[in-house]
């Protein structure tokens, strides 16, 4: 159950009263406990400090700006280390950020799972068939299957890991399992029902799948160990990072504390003046607010993919590990240099101040920044948004984290590349506008644009083409061999997240006129997670699909099919974007539970 929310007048009273004790006790306890070398366990001064006042007026300003309720932030410097917290962890129960407070750090779970992998390489002596080049399917032979035989028998550990595989994100097919049912073999085993789109090693195509599997493997052979353990045993405890762990449960039993995590809900007034709620600037007032506790969905079937829970003091741990190198460290000169080696392009094209193309290596991903070279990783999760970053050739990473997903990934790139640019000594001038990127790729995802029917529909008829049947006929029960079940109904809940669209002028099959588009929600079924998918009639069978996933709204195509004998027996929707117009498409379940295949 979702904890109360706090409107944003109380969240920013509450966040100054907590300044003024910050600030008193920083003097004294952050100086003497709080700035101490990771490294060699030497006092730091408070004067040589990164994070000092001029950064908190900034991380002060992007909290507000972003509508994030607390931020994490960990610099590593030359042979020091500073890690300190900002806001809030628990807005209900008013507790701070420190630099223990753990987050989840979604997709830098990546460079983990990389750097176990490389330990299997490693060792040939107990794990002499795995190797970079081994195809999975020699691995796991029952589990690793894709739609086409070739791919399935070609595709390597390193392709997976390095994102080129032909098989893209493919993301809703996994994310809406039930926690308590559905396992990382499950989610592996669903790869066979879904589209390739690219030839194997020609393009570079994110897929959290791809990881899912690796973990997978590593699993069956170490032996059935969990992933996290493995992790704890090889990598996290020789490190000393004992607040890092891959799951919510054990960080529970542990008893630390893990930061609630957020959505922010605006409000505004529509056209017809009624109240209502969105997530993203630009929708309306935007200042009367509201934050909402989504707490943390953990997925263990997707661990691998992300997952890992951690603090900024140990992900300080594990970019000096990166950066130093040691011989005595868990991976080997040759396993450090395999996972941050580039083996494919993920941005071809050299966007300032990029100085080269952005590659991938295996969990990381490697550009060339104002000449330096920079390896980083972003991590996303409902309600969190993380971003690890390093020039190891400067001796010098940052680790920042969020506890609002929408608003934390513009944070995160804001305050990092603040701290480097400062670090590299960037005159102001000649700086990116970090904060106007954030801005522009946030107002994209908090909201559905007005212009959504005409960008998917810019050829339609006027009026509209009315439906071939009842409303009531396209309701029921819609089945995928991978992507979740969908339940559909006409009754929807409201208020709608599509935009105000103009009222078409046709009526429906009985004479009357229809006021506004024919509407209908799906559910998913199976899933403890309570989102819904929305539908807006377009004309004839083709519709809009908007979704609102913890704060992301997307909107795309769908389709219906009519059967021969005159009832709904197919939808089709857009939901992987890298199919270029083709559909996912489900089959409905008739009264007797059968499927519609005609």
């Amino acid at each position: 159950m979702l904890s109360p929310r706090i409107p944003l007048f109380h969240h920013a009273v509450v966040l100054f009263l907590l300044s003024l004790s910050w600030i008193a006790s920083q003097c004294v306890v952050v100086a003497a406990a709080d700035q101490i070398s990771l490294h060699d366990d030497k006092q730091t001064s408070t004067a040589s400090s990164p994070l000092d006042d001029a950064f908190e007026e900034k991380v002060t300003w992007v909290l507000e700006n972003f509508k994030i309720p607390g931020v994490a932030v960990s610099v590593v410097k030359g042979n020091e280390t500073f890690a300190k917290g900002y806001g809030l962890s628990d807005i209900s129960e008013l507790i701070p950020v420190t630099e223990h407070t753990h987050f989840v750090a979604g997709s830098t779970t990546k460079a983990f799972l990389s750097a176990a992998v490389s330990l299997l390489v490693d060792d040939n002596t107990s794990y002499p068939h795995i190797q970079w080049d081994t195809p999975i399917h020699r691995i796991i032979p029952d589990d690793f299957i894709l739609s086409d035989p070739w791919y399935t028998t070609h595709v390597t550990i390193e392709d997976a890991l390095s994102h080129r595989s032909g098989l893209p994100r493919h993301d809703l097919s996994w994310m809406f399992g039930n926690p308590n049912t559905t396992t990382l073999r499950d989610v592996v085993r669903k790869m066979r029902h879904l589209p390739l789109t690219e030839p194997i090693r020609t393009k570079f195509q994110y897929c959290n799948l791809m990881y899912a599997t690796m973990a997978h493997l590593v699993e069956v052979v170490t032996g059935g160990k969990w992933l996290g353990d493995f992790l704890k045993e090889r990598i996290w405890d020789p490190l000393g990072m004992k607040e890092t762990y891959l799951s919510i449960e054990d960080g529970r039993a542990a008893g630390v504390d893990i930061s609630r995590g957020y959505r922010y809900k605006y409000k505004y007034k529509k056209a017809n003046h009624d109240d209502q709620t969105g997530t993203g600037p630009g929708g309306g007032d935007g200042e009367d607010g509201e934050y909402e506790d989504v707490g943390y969905d953990h997925w263990d079937y997707g661990r691998g993919a992300g997952m890992t829970l951690s603090s900024a003091t140990d992900y300080a741990k594990w970019i000096r590990a990166m950066i130093e190198r040691r011989p005595n460290a868990p991976l080997s000169p040759e396993g450090f240099t395999a996972v941050t080696s580039a083996r494919s392009i993920a941005i071809p094209a050299i966007v300032p101040p990029e100085t080269a193309p952005v590659t991938y290596g295996l969990g990381w991903k490697i550009h060339a920044y104002r000449g330096e070279l920079f390896i980083e990783h972003q991590g996303a999760q409902p309600g969190f948004a993380t971003l690890v970053a390093f020039l190891p050739n400067r001796e010098f990473g940052v680790a920042v984290f969020c506890n609002n997903l929408v608003g934390g990934g513009g944070a995160t790139e804001v305050l990092v590349y603040h701290l480097i640019d400062e670090f590299l000594g960037i005159p102001v001038e000649e700086r990116v506008d970090w904060v106007k990127r954030a801005e522009i790729e946030i107002s994209a995802l908090s909201q559905i644009s007005p212009d959504v029917l005409h960008n998917l529909y810019p050829a339609r008829p006027d009026p509209p083409l009315p439906l071939s049947l009842p409303i009531s006929a396209y309701e029921g029960i819609y089945v995928h061999p991978a992507y979740p079940t969908l339940n559909i109904s006409a009754h929807c809940a409201k208020p709608s997240i599509f935009p105000e669209f103009p009222k078409p002028d046709f009526t429906n099959d009985k004479g009357a006129s229809l006021q506004q588009p024919p509407s209908l929600c799906a559910t998913i079924c199976g899933s403890i997670l309570a989102h819904t998918i929305e539908f807006r009639h377009v004309s004839g069978e083709f519709w809009l699909v908007a979704r609102d996933f913890w704060g992301e709204h997307k909107a795309t195509r769908a389709e219906f099919r009519v059967a021969p004998h005159g009832t709904v027996g197919e939808l089709g929707v857009e939901f992987e974007p890298t199919m270029k117009g083709e559909k996912i498409w489900f089959r409905r379940k008739l009264e007797d539970g059968s499927i519609n295949l005609d």
